[in-house]
């Protein structure tokens, strides 16, 4: 089986490609690091705070910046960072990220759209492995084509954070945030120093559990590809 790729890459995640499947998920998590220092209002937090709480009438650029022009774009990327980060977690986990096609297993398709998770095991035991044996490639039988994954509204349900477990706090500030990049998004003054406290903290919370979740499963992956190269390497030599 080695000597055949997968015909889609992502398929990688549910072969037994050790090597080639934490790649991808080393990819995935450096792209939700990356995503998630790049929002506004966590790279300016401190500047933007100072200006929340200034009663200077006179705001300067980056309080219209993190405030107004980039609230949407930070929203799309907490989004983005904390899907990615989600799905690789739930790769890890064994559960299947992928949308079961249509023409597959009615039953599995039926429970995924209701929000149930999908165990990648469940999903092989009816599933059979494509191969092209003239092209040398492999593919899972049983996704849609092209590759769809679940969705973030999907992942944030009760019955993926089982196996998620994310605080519930920042399960709820997610959840509002995922609400809230669909809306017109219009400028909000905030009124009363209560207000302004209550924001700051909530966003300071935020701020915290998003680098620290997200750049301990990143070191972590880092890790796993160092050991599996080591362990490469050991074979090779001997």
């Amino acid at each position: 089986m080695s000597v055949y790729t997968p015909a889609n890459r992502e398929d990688s995640l549910y072969f037994e490609m050790e090597t080639k499947k934490t790649n991808i998920l080393f990819e995935l998590m450096t792209n939700a690091h990356r995503t998630i220092n790049s929002v506004s209002i966590f790279k300016y937090f401190d500047e933007y705070c100072e200006e929340l709480i200034s009663a200077s009438q006179t705001k300067k650029p980056i309080y219209w910046t993190v405030a107004y022009y980039e609230t949407l774009i930070d929203q799309i990327k907490i989004v983005l960072a904390f899907e990615t980060y989600c799905k690789v977690m739930l790769v890890k986990k064994g559960i299947l990220i992928n949308k079961v096609g249509s023409h597959f297993d009615k039953n599995l398709r039926k429970m995924q759209q209701q929000g149930i998770p999908i165990h990648i095991n469940d999903f092989y035991q009816n599933n059979s492995t494509y191969i092209d044996f003239e092209q040398r490639k492999i593919s899972v039988n049983g996704l849609n084509n092209p590759r769809v994954t679940i969705t973030f509204s999907q992942i944030l349900n009760e019955y993926y954070q089982e196996f998620l477990m994310l605080d519930n706090s920042l399960l709820h500030y997610l959840k509002k945030i995922n609400s809230n990049r669909n809306r017109l998004h219009l400028y909000y003054d905030f009124n009363g120093a209560h207000k302004i406290e209550t924001y700051i903290k909530e966003w300071k919370f935020i701020k915290e559990q998003s680098f620290s979740l997200i750049k301990k499963e990143l070191d972590q992956i880092e890790l796993d590809r160092k050991i599996q190269i080591d362990k490469y390497q050991l074979k090779l030599n001997n």
